[in-house]
């Protein structure tokens, strides 16, 4: 027995029953998602439901890199071509963070220029974002990259923050720091590097023991002010050059306790390009929720954290729900991790090197955990909405503007595996999956439809795209007016066998069903009817169970509806 029924449904398989919801008018553009009950091993269980529909888009996405700093990358290695390949090949990283080494008053050379040149000419999509933990000692009031300033009061060792000096006047030297940057920018793009994107102060909430800067939200005796030195940047940079890049900000080290709003309210938010900030104080749903509130009128960027393993807050899959609650709740349009590769023995990186001694290196959980995120998800692409009713298994989705291809990211945090049933038609791919001992591993192809296993604490990635021959089928919908428009939107299809029944009151009308590739199935026409009531016909063959566009016209109207066929 097979019925019609107005879709979207989602099916269970305790269940087996269809769930109508609202009708969508281009269905060509929705995907359905069919979760079966999770299977878990040795036990049963009420499974997990989900659904992904891309006629709800969300953030555009940027892309996803992490941070080349203080002179420990693969720049010095003797097997960086190795790591590079590994780096923005294998995992499809797109964004480098660079700090700028530059001092304009000793005309250094910095690495990260020839760095960047061979990264560049190998891969040209590669974006930068420039940025500083110190400016050269020149500027600070400590004489000194470090962020600290240590004197004795008496017997007393009293450890204040350094910023920016002072001239004679006793006012900080914003202009003097404006053109240290102005100048930075012509010395790297002199030598054949062009800057995407500009943060003036890593962290400036926070002054350490090394190289470091303190802006506060507003300025004090003590402190110079990030809002004053953020015009004063703004304002050389739009003056003097051409093609000044955009400026983002303010870099800070956590979104906790209103840092975000203190330091906004202390500046001109129409000076930057989009609002950036650090997860290393925490990053609660909550905290992230109200981040992207206040950050609505703006693009957000994550611009550097790593969870280290060992941590009391977990590990790599700890820091992929974190990636995937950034780019859903937050809205993250950039995601960066503090280091792609760093020294000997680092934990929070994707490589950490022997660039001393050998040609060493050792490849940390974060590679495959991100590789999930930036290999498959593209600069371009947006967020799809994407939904599931069992808090152990999260999912987030992302496709193109076409839809043509598309990332479903699955996280199973319980310690249990769980079987997917996915129905995706018209879609095409593979699935990838990373555990404690999986490394991105292969797992298995996915065409329109497949079960994925998720092993216990996994992450999983399906990567996938059109189809042969797939298609989108487009119609003129809800024309005309009167009585056939409001019996046509009023159509349930229903019955049995492969009848269609419409309640109209004048034709003549037909019914034409489509699969998903844009296939013509079926189709089923009637002469006019002069009176209101139902018109009972039956398709020429029948239907086999399945996904389908269903094209319906009565008079003038035409209405176009997802259907599925279930036994």
């Amino acid at each position: 027995m097979l019925h019609l029924k107005e879709m979207f449904i989602i099916l269970t398989m305790q269940e087996k029953k269809a769930i109508k919801s609202s009708r969508i008018v281009r269905p060509a553009v929705f995907v359905l998602l069919l979760l079966c009950p999770a299977v878990f091993r040795g036990s049963a269980s009420d499974g997990a439901v989900a659904t992904i529909d891309v006629r709800k888009k969300y953030q555009k996405i940027e892309g996803f890199g992490g941070g080349f700093m203080f002179n420990k990358y693969p720049f010095f290695h003797p097997k960086k071509d190795e790591l590079y390949d590994s780096i923005f090949n294998k995992a499809g990283v797109n964004i480098v963070r660079i700090w700028n080494a530059y001092n304009p008053q000793e005309g250094n050379m910095v690495p990260e220029i020839p760095m960047m040149t061979e990264i560049l000419e190998k891969w040209p999509s590669v974006k930068i974002i420039f940025t500083a933990w110190s400016p050269p000692a020149y500027l600070k009031n400590n004489n000194s990259l470090v962020g600290l300033i240590v004197r004795m009061a008496g017997d007393s060792v009293i450890v204040d923050s350094a910023t920016l000096k002072k001239d004679s006047d006793g006012e900080y030297i914003y202009e003097t720091y404006a053109d240290y940057w102005l100048q930075s920018l012509h010395y790297f793009k002199r030598h054949g590097v062009t800057i995407d994107w500009l943060s003036i102060q890593n962290e400036p909430d926070c002054a350490i023991g090394y190289e470091s800067c303190a802006l506060e939200s507003t300025e004090s005796a003590t402190i110079a002010s990030y809002g004053k030195a953020l015009d004063a940047v703004y304002n050389k940079l739009h003056t003097e050059m051409t093609d000044p890049p955009p400026l983002i900000g303010p870099d800070l080290m956590g979104i906790d306790n209103n840092r975000i709003e203190r330091f906004l309210a202390g500046l001109d938010r129409n000076k930057l390009d989009a609002y950036c900030h650090h997860y290393h104080t925490g990053f609660y749903p909550d905290w992230m929720k109200q981040t992207a509130e206040f950050c609505a009128d703006k693009p957000i960027y994550q611009t550097e954290f790593l969870i280290n393993e060992g941590q009391e807050w977990g590990g790599w899959l700890e820091h992929a729900e974190c990636i995937n609650n950034a780019l859903t709740i937050e809205g993250v349009e950039l995601y960066c991790i503090f280091a792609l590769a760093y020294k000997n023995a680092s934990t929070h990186c994707f490589f950490s090197l022997d660039t001393n001694w050998g040609d060493w290196y050792e490849t940390r959980p974060t590679y495959y955990m991100f590789k999930h995120f930036s290999k498959s998800i593209h600069r371009g692409w947006r967020r799809i909405d994407a939904a599931a009713n069992g808090a152990s298994v999260q999912i987030s989705a992302y496709g193109s503007n076409d839809n043509d291809s598309m990332a479903v990211i699955m996280i199973n945090m319980t310690a249990s595996p769980q079987s997917i049933a996915l129905a995706l038609p018209c879609k095409t791919g593979e699935w990838y999956q990373t555990t404690d001992s999986l490394k991105y591993q292969f797992r298995g192809t996915f065409n329109d439809s497949a079960t994925i296993e998720l092993d216990g604490r996994s992450l999983t990635t399906l990567d996938l795209r059109n189809g042969p021959d797939c298609r989108t089928v487009s119609v003129t919908t809800e024309t005309g007016t009167g009585a056939a428009t409001a019996a046509v939107k009023a159509a349930l299809f229903e019955g049995s066998g492969t009848f269609v029944t419409l309640p109209v009151s004048r034709g003549p009308f037909s019914a034409t069903l489509f699969d998903l590739r844009g296939k013509r199935i079926a189709s089923t026409t009637a002469d006019k009817s002069s009176t209101a009531g139902a018109v009972r016909r039956l398709f020429p063959h029948a239907v086999a169970r399945g996904a389908y566009i269903c094209v319906v016209s009565c008079g003038t109207v035409t209405v176009q509806k997802n259907m599925f066929v279930t036994d």
